[in-house]
């Protein structure tokens, strides 16, 4: 039922990016995806930042080069570089809390928000306590977001695809600079070391969709639409819901894979932050209470 929940919840949260303005973020992520699979699979090895763009206007030349001592492409990786800093502060903010979740209720409470405080209020009932962090860390990214638009006119002259091709490479790179900003499993100290690995694969996966959401959202302002802290919100909260399908998946799958519990009537109980459960004497998961 909770994994229900998580999905109609993630599936909320996409629809409000959309009614927020941010339809232009979902049709460069398209554009997003292809570029990776795309360069994954280029045998001649050149990166991504290297490509060459055709241009039929002759005034379009260069214009990569424009705006700023490092060109286009320079600003967007120092831009990419400030959301994914900002990203390893979110994640140490909210690893200070006991557990946040956004649940119908808060999600609701979200969807009403007008103002600062609103979003304050909800992410106190949503589990965090240092609300006011969190407010600040999200405000830094919209103010980089709009230094950005307001700094860099000469983007909005290139085409979607070639702004794709700019933010996707910026934003790969930052992930792979800042990779250490979350928390790994060692699989070495789990009884399943392939459910360690793959909660390793997907909590990385959600904190890069958070920075990748951040990045890509400066895209929408080609259509007069700014990013605020609203949408900045949404993006959060899409990266709580994932950490934590990601941490459900890893109990089960541990569960899973120990096998059948041999129950002789002694049973330990063990707690988490959002759920308990039992195993037999072997350590045998038997069955979760909440």
């Amino acid at each position: 039922m909770k994994m229900k929940k998580q999905t109609e919840i993630l599936k909320f949260v996409n629809s409000k990016l959309l009614f927020l303005g941010i339809f232009a973020l979902v049709n460069m992520w398209i554009f997003h995806s292809c570029t990776t699979e795309d360069a994954s699979n280029n045998s001649s090895g050149q990166s991504e930042k290297n490509v060459k763009i055709d241009n039929s206007n002759s005034n379009n030349t260069n214009r990569l080069g424009e705006n700023g001592p490092g060109g286009i492409d320079g600003n967007v990786s120092s831009f990419s570089n400030k959301i994914f800093f900002n990203s390893g502060r979110l994640e140490s903010e909210l690893n200070k809390n006991l557990y946040v979740g956004f649940n119908e209720e808060t999600m609701n409470m979200l969807n009403a928000a007008q103002n600062e405080n609103d979003l304050k209020i909800v992410f106190e009932r949503a589990g965090i306590a240092n609300s006011q962090e969190i407010i600040d860390i999200l405000k830094s990214n919209v103010e980089a977001q709009q230094a950005f638009i307001s700094e860099n006119p000469d983007f909005y002259n290139l085409t979607v695809e070639e702004q794709s091709v700019l933010l996707n490479f910026s934003a790969e790179e930052s992930k792979k600079k800042y990779a250490n900003n979350v928390t790994l499993l060692d699989p070495n100290n789990y009884l399943v070391p392939d459910c360690a690995h793959a909660f390793n694969t997907s909590i990385s996966r959600c904190a890069g969709d958070f920075g990748t959401c951040a990045v890509f959202a400066v895209a929408g302002a080609y259509a007069g639409l700014a990013p605020g802290l609203l949408a900045a919100a949404y993006c959060m909260v899409t990266k709580i819901t994932c950490d934590n399908r990601a941490k459900r998946d890893f109990k089960d799958c541990g569960a899973k894979e120990i096998g059948t519990p041999d129950i002789d009537g002694v049973l330990t109980l063990h707690c988490d932050l959002d759920s308990c459960w039992t195993t037999d004497r072997r350590g045998v998961f038997v069955r979760r209470i909440r």
